[in-house]
């Protein structure tokens, strides 16, 4: 015996099916250029994310300035080093809640003290401005700055400084003692240059020189370095 749809279910097979056939094509089109617009705007986005973070608060002026010193010496340092991202995120660390996900990011910390001295303060040779950590032959995503060491190193040449051109030249050092250890985990290698932002030790012209609204005087050859940093084993 054969069993018949009623009418009205009929009706409703017959709707179902020209739907498959006519607007299922449709819709699955529509679908897969809104998932190639997505990837396309993934594609596109900043493929690293600094996030930094301070273990004193820093005013307002002295974050805008060191963003603003971060991306003045990106595009050097990009041309120098293809492998380093020419124009990452840049956030700060306290805007993040403990749940917010940071794909390939990089985490910086600022340790110490990262206001400019006002005055000259002593400073010992060799000592470290910043660091990354070695865990077998992997360099890990973390940045340690050493802000105290940084502005004893300036302070006797911020001291002629005014309040401006003393947090423009602390800005500039850090951010460049933070391109210098992102070379390290960009290129995953211990190895420095020569010359440049990945020099083993950087005078107080290399930590500020060139920036904006800083002095542009020139120290003594003789004068004493610190040490950039590097990756500590």
């Amino acid at each position: 015996m054969r069993s018949q749809l009623p009418l009205r279910n009929s009706i409703l097979a017959a709707f179902v099916f020209a739907f498959l056939l006519f607007w299922a094509p449709y819709v699955y089109a529509r679908q897969s250029e809104g998932n190639l617009q997505s990837f396309t705007a993934t594609e596109s986005s900043p493929h690293v994310t600094l996030v930094i973070y301070a273990q004193h608060p820093i005013a307002e002026d002295s974050w805008s300035a060191l963003l603003a010193a971060l991306r003045a010496n990106l595009p050097s340092m990009a041309a120098q080093f293809p492998v380093v991202d020419p124009n990452p995120a840049l956030m700060r660390g306290e805007t993040l809640t403990h749940t917010a996900p940071v794909p390939d990011g990089i985490a910086v910390y600022l340790r110490g003290d990262c206001r400019a001295p006002n005055r000259a303060t002593s400073f010992s040779t060799g000592e470290v401005l910043g660091w990354v950590l070695k865990v077998g032959t992997q360099i890990e995503s973390v940045i340690h700055v050493e802000c105290t060491q940084i502005g004893d190193e300036l302070s006797h040449r911020t001291e002629r400084m005014n309040r401006a051109q003393q947090t423009a030249a602390m800005s500039q050092a850090i951010a460049r003692v933070i391109l210098h250890e992102w070379v390290h985990i960009a290129t995953q290698s211990a190895a420095h240059e020569k010359e440049g932002i990945n020099k083993a030790s950087f005078s107080v012209n290399d930590l500020i020189l060139p920036a904006p609204d800083v002095e542009r005087a020139r120290v003594p050859s003789t004068e004493e370095s610190p040490r950039a940093g590097g990756a500590a084993e």
